[in-house]
């Protein structure tokens, strides 16, 4: 994650994603990327509490993104 040099730990409210999976647990049919359908998501912070979702396609690199509001 990347961070400002003036970014202290204790203003920041980031939490840990529950029962996460690594990308390494993915099957290997998406890591050849021979059949369509396998999606990888991920959530992006900005400034001024932005937050965006994306979406990418494994074998067609189509991606969706959506700006996630409160």
């Amino acid at each position: 994650m990347r961070r400002s040099r003036h970014h202290t730990q204790k203003t920041s409210n980031h939490r840990r994603i529950v029962d996460a999976s690594s990308i390494s647990e993915h099957p290997a049919t998406a890591e050849d990327r021979a059949i369509p359908g396998h999606w990888e998501g991920g959530l992006l912070f900005g400034s001024h509490n932005i937050k965006i979702a994306t979406l990418v396609e494994r074998q067609t690199s189509c991606l969706m993104a959506q700006e996630c509001l409160q």
